[in-house]
Order: C-alpha cells, then structure tokens, then sequence
C-alpha cells in the first residue's frame, strides 16, 4: 500500500501521507486507534528491555536506605572518574594539571577534589569533552532551552539516554497513581508540528503510542484556551504534564471563567521555577496535587517531589546533587541557599564532573513521610536573575510579586517583568480580554506595589496582546533580569527575607 494518497480537487492533485490524513480523524477516534495499536504492536519504550530493567531496578531502589544510595553513589562516581580520566581528552589534561588521580577519589567526600565545570568550560571544549571510546553514530546534540541566555549544546548517546530518563520520570508518575498507557494531555513544548488540511498549523495534536493529548503552550489566548478544555472534557485525561507558568494561565483561565467541572488525577510540572501561588491555584483548580520535577538537559542532577509534596526527593541513583557557595565551599545547612552542582552517571558519551548550574536551592532536615531516605530539596529558588534590586540594593525574589488573591490578577491571562536599571520595574501584561487599558494598568501597578515599597521601586505597566516565548523550548520566562547580580547578594538577601517573603515562599 502506497504512504501517500491523492485528494483532486477542481484545478489540483495534492499527494498527502497516510499518517497525516490519520491526524486529520476526530480525537475519539484517533485514540480507539491508539488502544489498538498499542495492543498489538511492542511498545518503543515500555517494551524496550533496557527500559524494563532501569525501571524495575528504580522501584527496588527507591527504598534502599542512605547507606545503600551513598555506596552505590561511590562505585558509580569512581567508575565514572576513571572512564573520565581514561578516555576525556578534557579530564586528562585537567587531571594532570593538578596532579589528581582516579585512585584519590576515595569517597565521596573526595570529590571536592574535582575543579567544578562551568557552562563556558562546555563551550569551549565541546569536543574534548566527548569520550574517544563512543560510536559517534550513536551520539545525539541536544541543547538546553536558553531561555535565559545562549543555548548549551551536550551529546548523549540514543536511545539509552531517553529510556534511563523515562524510568526515571514513569517512577515518579508512578507515585501519583500512573500507570503505563493511562491517558494523560500535555501542553506541548513549543509548537504543535501537526498540520491541518488547510495548511495552518494545527493548535493539538495526539500521539498514539503514549496516549498523550498534546495542547500548544505557545497559543494560550482565552479562545484556544476554551478550545482545550473542551479537549480535555472528551478526552477525559488522568493527568497533566506542563510547564509551571502554562498552569498558571491555566488556573487563572479556570477561575476567571468558573470552570469547576475537570477534576485531574495529578499534574506534573517540569522545566520553570514552580511558585507556591502558581501550585495553590492549579491544585485548587483541578482538585489535584502538582508533582514538580527539577532536572537539566545536561543529565546532571535529577530531583522530585513524591504523594507528600513536601520538598523535593533527590535521585541518588541518578547522579550527585551539591550545593555551593559563592567561594564554591560546600554547603551543608539546612535551609542556607547554594548554587546546585551535579554529577550524572547516565552519560558515558559526555560525562559532566561537577557542573555547575546557575540554579539556587537548599537542602532539606529530617526524612521524608513517605519513607524513601534520599537526600532532600527544602526548595528551589530559581536562579540568580530570579531577583529584583532596589534603588537601595536591596534584592527582592519575583516570587513575592505573584502571591496574593487580588481580583485584577483574573484580568490578567500572562504576566512577564523586565528590569534595567536598580529601582525600576516593568510588568508587560497580556490581559485576559478586553479592560480599559489605563484602568487595567493602574490596577496591576496598586497591586504590585503592595509588595513593593514606592520609594524603592518605579513601576511601570506595558499591556500587550501576548508575550513572545524565549528559548528553543519556546518557554515563558517570569523575569527578564538586565542587571549583574552575584550569589552572594542573593544568599546575603535570603537570610534576611521579609515575613511576606517567607511567608509566599513557604506556602508549599
């Protein structure tokens, strides 16, 4: 049978795919196809027998005790340090440099013994970072989102690298009640590539091997928004998988509208920095937990939140999580704010020793109730540039802007700030349908300045029709932060942070 079929017309002959005419069907029907094609043929991950032995291993291990992690963390850093040494034309000239040998990495205390690799390092040595012994045909470049700055470009080897991340997200999905096959929508990572007959580019999409109902989160106007939940209502998914800044649009569109009748199993969010108002607004809206997840497309650190949401579980398995100070010293107390650094052990093609990240957390005390004894997150605070500075230096966490339950916050369906200079901020605003601009601005600014002082801060208010996406992975950056800020300022500000701020940051 031909992949190709032909639709005459009056004047033409369009030769059109088999596979895009399927996509053209109703999304009922779509999904009875999906049931029956994933019953009768073998699934490309759930079927694939490296998925099946990480993922097994996962649910064992997640209940190993602390000692059993840090052991195993031990034998995979002192595999990697050697592979590293042996066959990164960057590690060894490094480790010759300082005269440091596999054989000094005795525990995992040692590993501070390893110069931390900066973003610039990869850059730079992009090529003397992949190891001599890989089948370069097997290697995939994948690039971070750059949302907030150049893109970073890291080769991992496919498919290994995508199935040990499945096992690692389908654990955690897992513990919201997932189970393979159950249906679940997602507001896609950009674009939608499906292609409608008209040759506009469709606003959904349905992918039958996972049973994913893909929504675009580049088209979030009140119109497309009503057009989703109508999706959402027929398609009748258990879950949502999202970015933290759609599932705020998301909650405000379903506040504003009285939207009550989609109630969700859970949402998983991923890739943005996930504010206590945006997860208490989703949570109420779709009467479900939010199970964040942190992780980086450079493969180093991996973290997630279980059924108790209380802070973030980090995958020891997965690799090494550190935090540091601004003089790079480790930091160990709880709650005390450090740049996270990570070391993974899933990527033998382009292995990453201590990368440090530009991300700011803190370590959490005590175990968690689920009963897993892993290392934990007390939370994560963004980056750097997540601040705000004063006319007085004084620097002030965006979050503290997007708490509150004012009224004018339903007018509003995207929200974005900018600051050039100290003292001043602009809040570019989407609103939600037609307001009386100027009154709609100075609602915003009263807002805003409710947690702002006057005499510190100038606010201005830009309203716009929506706010372009940033990034390969056409995100929606909360802060676009001009000013030159330092970690210690940042970790200076967090330990003196006012009750309000304590109090947003807290609400979890």
């Amino acid at each position: 049978m031909s992949e190709y079929v032909e639709l005459r017309g009056d004047r033409s002959v369009m030769h059109v795919s088999v596979a895009a005419l399927r996509k053209q069907l109703p999304l009922s029907l779509r999904a009875h196809i999906g049931w029956v094609r994933r019953k009768v043929a073998p699934h490309r991950i759930w079927d694939n027998a490296y998925f099946i032995d990480t993922y097994n291993w996962l649910q064992e291990t997640q209940w190993w005790s602390r000692d059993q992690l840090e052991q195993y963390q031990l034998e995979q850093l002192q595999a990697l340090v050697r592979h590293a040494y042996e066959n990164v034309p960057y590690y060894r000239r490094v480790f010759d440099e300082i005269k440091l040998k596999p054989r000094d990495i005795a525990t995992l205390d040692d590993l501070v013994k390893i110069p931390l690799l900066t973003k610039e390092d990869v850059r730079k040595n992009i090529e003397g970072l992949v190891a001599r012994n890989v089948d370069r045909r097997r290697l995939e470049y994948t690039t971070t989102g750059g949302s907030t700055g150049e893109p970073l470009g890291v080769y991992h080897e496919q498919p290994r690298t995508n199935l040990r991340e499945w096992a690692f997200h389908y654990r955690q999905w897992g513990w919201a009640g997932y189970r393979f096959g159950d249906r679940y929508a997602k507001m896609a990572r950009g674009m939608i590539e499906r292609i409608k007959m008209n040759g506009e580019r469709a606003s959904w999409d349905y992918a039958t091997d996972l049973n994913e109902l893909l929504l675009s989160s580049t088209k979030m106007h009140d119109e497309y928004l009503h057009k989703y939940m109508d999706l959402i209502r027929k398609f009748k998914p258990r879950f949502l998988c999202l970015y933290p800044n759609s599932a705020l649009i998301l909650g405000r569109f379903l506040q504003r509208h009285s939207i009550t009748d989609i109630k969700l199993q859970g949402i998983f969010s991923d890739s943005e920095m996930l504010y206590p108002s945006t997860r208490e607004l989703a949570e109420s809206g779709f009467g479900c937990k939010i199970y964040d997840h942190y992780g980086l497309t450079e493969y180093v650190a991996d973290a997630v939140q279980c059924e108790w949401c209380d802070g973030y579980h980090v995958n020891m398995e997965y690799g090494i999580l550190e935090l540091v100070d601004e003089e790079f010293r480790p930091v160990t107390q709880t709650g005390s704010l450090g740049t996270v650094v990570g070391t993974g052990f899933g990527n033998y093609s382009m292995p990453l020793l201590r990368y440090r990240t530009n991300d700011l957390a803190s370590f959490a005390s005590g175990t968690c109730r689920c009963g897993r004894d892993t290392a934990r997150i007390q939370e994560f605070r963004g980056r750097v540039g997540d601040f705000i500075v004063s006319n007085t230096g004084k620097l002030i966490t965006v979050n503290m802007l997007l708490g509150g339950h004012s009224l004018v916050w339903s007018k509003v369906r995207e929200i974005k700030f900018r600051q050039e200079r100290e003292g001043e901020l602009t809040a570019i605003v989407a609103p939600a349908s037609s307001f009386d601009e100027k009154e709609l601005a100075e609602e915003v600014r009263d807002e805003l300045y409710t947690y702002l002082d006057e005499d510190e801060f100038a606010v201005y208010v830009e309203l716009v029709d929506s706010i372009p996406r940033t990034g390969e992975r056409l995100k929606l950056a909360i802060l676009e932060q001009k000013l030159p800020l330092r970690l210690a300022d940042v970790r200076q500000s967090s330990s003196e942070e006012t009750p309000m701020a304590e109090e947003n940051s807290n609400s979890r």
